[in-house]
Protein backbone atom coordinates (compact mmCIF):
# COMPACT_ATOMS: atom_id res chain seq x y z
CA UNK A 1 0.00 0.00 0.00
CA UNK A 2 1.45 3.30 -1.20
CA UNK A 3 1.97 5.43 1.80
CA UNK A 4 -0.32 8.91 1.85
CA UNK A 5 1.36 12.04 2.77
CA UNK A 6 -0.93 13.90 5.43
CA UNK A 7 -2.79 16.78 3.64
CA UNK A 8 -2.05 18.82 7.12
CA UNK A 9 1.20 18.78 6.60
CA UNK A 10 1.45 19.86 2.71
CA UNK A 11 -1.30 22.58 4.38
CA UNK A 12 1.39 23.79 6.82
CA UNK A 13 4.45 24.31 3.93
CA UNK A 14 2.37 25.56 1.64
CA UNK A 15 0.91 28.37 4.23
CA UNK A 16 4.84 28.66 4.97
CA UNK A 17 5.26 28.98 1.53
CA UNK A 18 2.65 31.62 0.75
CA UNK A 19 4.10 33.91 3.75
CA UNK A 20 7.61 33.88 2.78
CA UNK A 21 7.10 34.75 -1.36
CA UNK A 22 3.54 36.63 -0.81
CA UNK A 23 1.88 34.63 -3.47
CA UNK A 24 -2.10 35.05 -3.22
CA UNK A 25 -2.58 31.46 -5.24
CA UNK A 26 -0.95 28.02 -4.56
CA UNK A 27 0.38 27.97 -8.66
CA UNK A 28 2.26 31.54 -7.62
CA UNK A 29 3.36 30.01 -4.58
CA UNK A 30 5.11 27.31 -6.79
CA UNK A 31 6.00 29.26 -9.26
CA UNK A 32 7.74 31.54 -6.87
CA UNK A 33 9.51 28.69 -4.87
CA UNK A 34 11.00 27.07 -8.44
CA UNK A 35 14.40 28.32 -8.37
CA UNK A 36 14.78 27.24 -4.87
CA UNK A 37 13.33 23.72 -5.80
CA UNK A 38 15.79 23.62 -8.95
CA UNK A 39 19.14 24.80 -6.58
CA UNK A 40 18.43 22.15 -4.13
CA UNK A 41 17.68 19.36 -6.73
CA UNK A 42 20.65 20.37 -8.26
CA UNK A 43 22.62 20.39 -4.67
CA UNK A 44 21.28 17.00 -4.60
CA UNK A 45 22.16 15.49 -8.02
CA UNK A 46 24.45 17.57 -10.53
CA UNK A 47 26.04 20.20 -8.83
CA UNK A 48 25.93 17.62 -5.75
CA UNK A 49 30.02 18.51 -4.06
CA UNK A 50 32.43 15.82 -5.11
CA UNK A 51 33.70 13.07 -2.92
CA UNK A 52 37.66 14.53 -3.39
CA UNK A 53 36.01 17.46 -1.24
CA UNK A 54 34.49 15.39 1.53
CA UNK A 55 37.63 13.40 1.72
CA UNK A 56 39.58 16.73 2.49
CA UNK A 57 36.81 17.95 4.91
CA UNK A 58 35.51 20.84 3.21
CA UNK A 59 32.34 21.90 4.88
CA UNK A 60 29.28 21.70 2.11
CA UNK A 61 27.30 25.16 1.39
CA UNK A 62 24.33 25.12 3.79
CA UNK A 63 20.80 24.26 1.87
CA UNK A 64 18.60 25.00 4.65
CA UNK A 65 19.77 28.64 5.04
CA UNK A 66 16.30 30.43 5.80
CA UNK A 67 12.69 29.63 6.14
CA UNK A 68 12.39 30.42 2.36
CA UNK A 69 14.93 27.06 1.70
CA UNK A 70 12.94 24.86 4.31
CA UNK A 71 9.49 25.74 3.07
CA UNK A 72 11.06 25.06 -0.88
CA UNK A 73 12.78 21.68 0.60
CA UNK A 74 9.50 20.73 2.65
CA UNK A 75 7.31 20.96 -0.33
CA UNK A 76 9.64 18.74 -2.98
CA UNK A 77 10.98 16.59 -0.67
CA UNK A 78 9.31 15.90 2.51
CA UNK A 79 6.49 14.12 0.55
CA UNK A 80 9.18 11.55 -0.83
CA UNK A 81 10.55 11.65 2.75
CA UNK A 82 7.63 10.87 4.25
CA UNK A 83 6.92 7.91 1.80
CA UNK A 84 10.27 6.00 1.64
CA UNK A 85 10.55 5.64 5.80
CA UNK A 86 7.02 5.13 6.13
CA UNK A 87 7.48 1.67 3.81
CA UNK A 88 10.30 1.18 5.83
CA UNK A 89 8.74 1.22 9.01
CA UNK A 90 5.97 -1.10 7.61
CA UNK A 91 8.35 -3.68 7.17
CA UNK A 92 9.40 -3.92 10.89
CA UNK A 93 8.28 -5.91 13.82
CA UNK A 94 6.06 -4.11 16.18
CA UNK A 95 8.57 -1.31 18.59
CA UNK A 96 8.56 -3.47 22.06
CA UNK A 97 6.40 -1.61 24.80
CA UNK A 98 8.22 0.57 27.17
CA UNK A 99 7.38 1.63 30.80
CA UNK A 100 8.25 4.96 29.53
CA UNK A 101 7.59 7.34 26.50
CA UNK A 102 9.31 5.73 23.72
CA UNK A 103 12.66 7.80 23.09
CA UNK A 104 13.50 8.64 20.05
CA UNK A 105 16.47 10.69 18.64
CA UNK A 106 16.07 12.15 14.60
CA UNK A 107 19.97 12.79 14.13
CA UNK A 108 19.91 15.45 10.60
CA UNK A 109 16.59 15.80 11.03
CA UNK A 110 16.27 18.80 8.94
CA UNK A 111 12.61 20.01 8.44
CA UNK A 112 11.27 16.85 10.75
CA UNK A 113 9.84 14.31 7.41
CA UNK A 114 11.58 11.38 8.55
CA UNK A 115 9.93 12.10 12.74
CA UNK A 116 6.84 12.46 11.10
CA UNK A 117 6.23 9.63 9.67
CA UNK A 118 7.32 7.77 12.93
CA UNK A 119 4.97 9.62 14.49
CA UNK A 120 2.36 8.65 12.56
CA UNK A 121 3.62 5.26 12.54
CA UNK A 122 3.65 5.10 16.38
CA UNK A 123 -0.04 6.30 16.11
CA UNK A 124 -0.90 7.01 20.08
CA UNK A 125 1.66 6.08 21.31
CA UNK A 126 4.56 8.36 23.83
CA UNK A 127 6.95 9.50 22.36
CA UNK A 128 9.80 11.59 23.53
CA UNK A 129 10.97 12.95 20.75
CA UNK A 130 14.94 14.41 20.51
CA UNK A 131 15.68 15.92 17.18
CA UNK A 132 19.37 17.58 16.08
CA UNK A 133 20.69 19.42 13.16
CA UNK A 134 23.09 21.95 12.53
CA UNK A 135 20.69 24.15 10.41
CA UNK A 136 18.84 26.72 13.08
CA UNK A 137 15.94 27.93 10.12
CA UNK A 138 14.69 24.24 10.24
CA UNK A 139 14.54 23.16 13.49
CA UNK A 140 12.65 26.46 14.22
CA UNK A 141 10.41 25.26 11.11
CA UNK A 142 10.44 21.76 12.57
CA UNK A 143 8.88 22.92 15.68
CA UNK A 144 6.75 25.56 14.62
CA UNK A 145 5.06 22.46 12.57
CA UNK A 146 5.49 20.37 16.09
CA UNK A 147 3.60 23.05 18.14
CA UNK A 148 0.29 23.68 15.25
CA UNK A 149 -0.25 20.09 14.88
CA UNK A 150 0.93 18.32 17.90
CA UNK A 151 -2.76 18.47 19.31
CA UNK A 152 -4.24 17.02 16.61
CA UNK A 153 -1.70 14.25 15.43
CA UNK A 154 0.73 13.57 17.89
CA UNK A 155 -0.84 14.65 21.01
CA UNK A 156 1.17 11.31 23.14
CA UNK A 157 4.17 13.62 21.88
CA UNK A 158 7.46 15.89 23.43
CA UNK A 159 10.29 17.52 21.42
CA UNK A 160 13.23 18.74 22.32
CA UNK A 161 15.54 20.51 19.58
CA UNK A 162 19.18 20.54 19.53
CA UNK A 163 20.99 23.11 17.02
CA UNK A 164 24.58 21.26 17.41
CA UNK A 165 26.20 19.95 14.91
CA UNK A 166 26.78 16.48 14.50
CA UNK A 167 30.59 16.19 14.74
CA UNK A 168 29.75 17.46 18.66
CA UNK A 169 27.29 14.95 19.05
CA UNK A 170 28.33 12.22 21.69
CA UNK A 171 26.84 9.22 23.17
CA UNK A 172 26.92 10.04 27.03
CA UNK A 173 24.44 8.38 29.79
CA UNK A 174 21.49 9.21 27.64
CA UNK A 175 19.90 6.51 25.58
CA UNK A 176 17.24 6.14 23.49
CA UNK A 177 15.19 2.91 22.10
CA UNK A 178 14.80 4.19 18.12
CA UNK A 179 17.58 6.49 16.56
CA UNK A 180 16.98 7.46 12.98
CA UNK A 181 19.83 8.34 10.81
CA UNK A 182 17.90 9.52 7.53
CA UNK A 183 20.02 10.41 4.41
CA UNK A 184 23.05 12.05 6.32
CA UNK A 185 25.60 10.10 6.32
CA UNK A 186 26.24 10.47 2.10
CA UNK A 187 26.49 14.01 2.86
CA UNK A 188 29.45 13.53 5.66
CA UNK A 189 33.05 13.35 4.91
CA UNK A 190 34.08 9.27 4.83
CA UNK A 191 35.95 9.16 7.58
CA UNK A 192 32.96 10.75 9.73
CA UNK A 193 30.26 8.50 8.39
CA UNK A 194 31.36 5.63 10.69
CA UNK A 195 32.32 7.54 13.57
CA UNK A 196 28.94 9.03 13.58
CA UNK A 197 27.34 5.45 13.12
CA UNK A 198 29.04 4.16 16.40
CA UNK A 199 28.31 7.13 18.40
CA UNK A 200 24.53 6.19 17.26
CA UNK A 201 24.71 2.75 17.88
CA UNK A 202 25.73 3.18 21.65
CA UNK A 203 23.81 6.09 22.30
CA UNK A 204 20.79 3.08 21.83
CA UNK A 205 19.16 1.63 25.05
CA UNK A 206 19.37 -2.53 25.32
CA UNK A 207 17.19 -4.19 22.70
CA UNK A 208 17.31 -0.49 20.79
CA UNK A 209 16.80 0.12 17.10
CA UNK A 210 18.57 2.04 14.48
CA UNK A 211 17.33 3.30 11.54
CA UNK A 212 19.24 4.04 8.48
CA UNK A 213 18.17 5.56 5.54
CA UNK A 214 20.51 6.46 2.45
CA UNK A 215 20.48 7.22 -1.26
CA UNK A 216 22.77 5.03 -3.55
CA UNK A 217 24.69 7.73 -4.94
CA UNK A 218 26.69 5.94 -7.95
CA UNK A 219 30.42 6.31 -7.13
CA UNK A 220 30.03 6.86 -4.05
CA UNK A 221 27.14 4.00 -3.19
CA UNK A 222 29.69 1.59 -2.04
CA UNK A 223 30.50 3.05 1.01
CA UNK A 224 27.52 1.86 2.73
CA UNK A 225 29.08 -1.67 2.10
CA UNK A 226 31.75 -0.84 4.49
CA UNK A 227 29.16 0.69 7.03
CA UNK A 228 27.66 -2.28 7.26
CA UNK A 229 30.44 -5.07 7.76
CA UNK A 230 31.15 -2.31 10.37
CA UNK A 231 27.57 -2.63 11.64
CA UNK A 232 27.54 -5.95 11.90
CA UNK A 233 31.22 -6.91 12.68
CA UNK A 234 32.20 -4.29 14.77
CA UNK A 235 29.37 -2.72 16.83
CA UNK A 236 27.40 -6.02 17.06
CA UNK A 237 24.16 -4.97 15.71
CA UNK A 238 21.81 -6.99 13.07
Amino acid sequence: MTPTYPVELETHWLQVAQAETRATTIRDVLHRLRPDIVRLADRFTTARPPEAAAAAGAPAAPYLRDTRSCAAYSLFFAPQTYARLSLILAELPPFPETAQPLRVLDLGAGTGAASWALLDHLGPRPVALSVRDHSRPALRCLHDLFSELRRVRWPGATLRTNPDPLADFAANTEKFDVVLIHYVLNELPPESRRSLLSRAARALAPGGRLILCEPLVHDAGDYMRGLRAHALEDLHLH
